[in-house]
């Protein structure tokens, strides 16, 4: 497998020398999950800037993104007087975006702050386009002739978007603590190719006669799930399960489960680091928060000759705290074969740009802000001292939304009051008002792990062996030790238990040890929490043998970097909340909003294949292993150290195929992948198989990140 740079456009190379940030550049909604997507049939980059929707057309084959989009489009609220929950000023601004085929047509559908649910079909955004490209077109780029063909209301602010492809079902969750599933009432209901109506004929709400056909009755159903906000939540659309059985959710207490849809009840529920028995069980675990689970398709898992080509490891190293449980294959120390992710990352500071102070202050709700401050080139180098916070939970990996600055807080003393990494003092006339003032703690943490951080004198400037560079040893933070850190509410530390670079001792624990997860659906989970990710095998037959089979496998925090003290406020945007899956390529893409992504290749390990005994944790040959390896990091330790990667917060990834590959086979398909962040910055990569690059990505002139193979 192969990831190759293809681009790097910071904010001068998108709008020009201008004033920073001019209110004419697109607003930036922070504290949203994903705000960027890419159509899978044409070449069209969708990105939610507050309540509106830009469509842009990436140039090949660098996918530099055009000052101007060729449309701008928006739904109506459904109704009037709709509150927001993140920022009150732009209730209607857009929380997380999708583009996914509904039946046999592409649909764009965004989530928003104030419950609107909102579904495009892509056929019409291009209509619209098309007629603004005509010769002598006076029509402008706002695209007010698009409406939804469905929207509807869920109440409070909705953050989990999931579409059934084969059974036509869009469903979302919300800050209500429930998920509301739609069934559209279509025409030709009995057959799966059957195209969606357009909108004039498509009512989501109507039971009446289209003409002399009968319309099928739409559906709503709502089901429960647990007591706090839930964001991420995913159908099946690897054709396992064809009818919409099955759903997944996960949600901020750390708890997944598995919904059937046809009894409308949780089946199953697991999390990860603790039990669900005991006084001390339930509660918020900020650092399990679940923020991303998902379906994965056999198909997509490539088989290898060995465990250790599966697994990315040498073939003389041992798995840690295999010996003590050979039911989980912690991957964690394998990062260290990446040769293109190094630490730290650290923006050295042109001479002549004065340095920026520590007092700067992050900007408010970014509903109606232009952007994150980027007076460093390409990167941001606004840093943050004190701010506000609104959340029914300290934490920002509580916040989907809850943690927008600069409002009013209302403590919820059953969660835990978890900390965000930053001191929390209240004065005495807040205490009453519940307003809570959020401080960084500006000294430096300081390990003796650490290798880049040397007894130097303070401010001193050392050279890194490994990458020659100049680091200011006394401004690094490394956000995998945080002596402070509570842990979890079980009074377990996050150094002691977790230990910050293992996963050993944090195995799902189920509700239920006698009832598999979906039954007999063979489709493996994979799980991504604040810094972690977990692979589950698929659900187990035998009940004997648990919920589900054996090994469990994962990555602690592989994402795990020093960076400079200057930029330590983007510590609280780290969740990893942002996903793309390439089934094809047997591909998956988590980011974490901190800035960085890491890029698993799905691997397998067939029946029959042999398996260290150290690492059998039931019988041989019974079943094959799914497993997964590390790829890449993103961006690269050149990227890095080129300045390309800017200090802000990531505000979206998107993947979809490479222009000009309409008639390529599926599987011989090149990729790209799409990294924006909340300075406008746009990094692009090249994923394909090994052997079978573009010439675009050759004639490039730019080098190949990392081969796998």
């Amino acid at each position: 497998m192969s990831v190759t740079a293809t681009g790097a456009q910071g904010y001068q190379d998108r709008f020009g020398i201008r004033r920073r940030f001019d209110y004419d550049t697109p607003p930036i909604s922070q504290w949203r999950c994903n705000l960027t997507a890419l159509s899978q049939l044409h070449n069209l980059y969708f990105v939610a800037y507050a309540h509106n929707i830009y469509v842009y057309v990436p140039q090949f084959a660098t996918q530099a993104i055009p000052e101007n989009p060729v449309l701008i489009f928006t739904s109506q609220p459904s109704s009037p007087r709709l509150t927001g929950y993140v920022g009150q000023r732009s209730p209607h601004s857009i929380n997380s975006i999708i583009t996914q085929y509904l039946g046999n047509e592409e649909v764009v559908a965004v989530v928003r702050d104030d419950g609107d649910v909102d579904a495009f079909l892509v056929r019409h955004v291009v209509q619209a386009i098309e007629r603004r490209a005509e010769l002598g077109s006076s029509i402008d780029v706002l695209g007010d002739e698009l409406r939804p063909f469905f929207q509807s209301n869920v109440g409070i602010s909705a953050w989990g978007l999931a579409i059934h492809s084969e059974a036509r079902i869009l469903a979302t969750s919300s800050n209500a603590h429930e998920v509301r599933v739609f069934k559209f009432g279509l025409l030709q209901t009995d057959d799966a190719d059957s195209p969606l109506p357009d909108e004039d004929t498509l009512d989501v709400t109507s039971t009446q006669n289209n003409g002399s056909r009968q319309r099928a009755t739409d559906v709503t159903h709502q089901v429960l799930n647990g007591e706090t906000n839930i964001p991420y939540i995913s159908f099946c659309n690897t054709g396992d399960d064809p009818e919409a059985r099955w759903l997944l959710t996960t949600d901020i207490s750390g708890v997944c489960r598995t919904m059937d849809l046809h009894s409308l009840q949780p089946v199953q529920a697991f999390r990860f680091g603790r039990s669900f028995a005991g006084p001390q069980s339930g509660g918020f675990d900020r650092l399990n928060a679940g923020w991303g689970v998902m379906f994965l398709d056999r198909r997509s898992f490539q088989p290898a000759q060995s465990v250790y080509d599966v697994l990315g490891m040498g073939e003389d190293e041992e798995l840690p705290g295999i010996r003590r449980s050979a039911g989980i294959w912690d991957l964690s120390r394998t990062v260290r074969h990446l040769r293109e992710s190094k630490e730290p990352f650290v923006y050295r500071r042109p001479e002549t740009q004065v340095p920026t102070g520590r007092s700067s202050r992050l900007r408010r709700d970014g509903d109606e802000s232009p952007g994150i401050d980027a007076s460093a080139g390409s990167a941001s180098s606004a840093s943050l001292d004190s701010v506000n916070m609104t959340s029914d939970h300290v934490d920002a990996t509580s916040s989907l939304g809850e943690g927008a600055l600069e409002q009013e807080f209302e403590s919820d003393s059953s969660d835990g009051g978890a900390r965000l990494d930053v001191e929390i003092e209240m004065s005495q006339g807040d205490e009453e008002e519940g307003q809570i003032e959020v401080e960084i703690d500006n000294e430096p943490e300081t390990t003796e792990e650490d290798t880049h951080q040397t007894s130097t004198a303070p401010g001193a400037w050392v050279t890194d062996p490994e990458t020659d560079s100049d680091i200011d040893s006394t401004e690094l933070i490394d956000d995998g030790e945080d002596p402070e850190d509570e842990g979890t509410e079980d009074s377990v530390s996050y150094t002691s238990f977790y230990n910050g670079q293992s996963i050993c001792g944090n195995e799902p624990r189920f509700v239920h040890e006698n009832v598999s997860l979906c039954e007999d659906l063979p489709c493996p989970i994979l799980h991504a929490s604040v810094r972690n990710i977990y692979l589950l095998q698929p659900s187990n037959k035998s009940y004997a043998l648990g919920p589900n089979l054996k090994p469990m496998l994962g990555f602690a925090n592989p994402l795990r970097q020093t960076i400079q003290q200057d930029f330590e406020y983007l510590r609280v945007f780290e969740r990893l909340n942002m996903h793309a899956y390439i089934p094809p390529l047997g591909i998956v893409v988590l980011a974490s909003q901190k800035g960085r992504a890491v890029v698993l290749q799905l691997t397998k390990l067939p029946k029959g294949s042999y398996i260290p005994p150290e690492m059998q944790p039931v019988a041989q040959d019974k079943w094959t292993r799914y497993c997964m390896r590390l790829a890449a990091i993103l961006p690269f330790a050149h990227q890095e150290k080129a300045n390309q990667r800017p200090f802000a917060p990531l505000h979206g990834i998107a993947a979809g195929p490479m222009q000009g590959s309409e008639n390529v086979k599926l599987e011989q398909k090149r990729w790209r992948l799409m990294l924006m962040y909340q300075d406008h910055s746009v990094l692009s990569y090249e994923i394909g198989r090994a052997g079978k690059g573009s010439a675009g990505a050759r004639d490039s002139g730019l080098d190949v990140g990392v081969l796998v193979v």
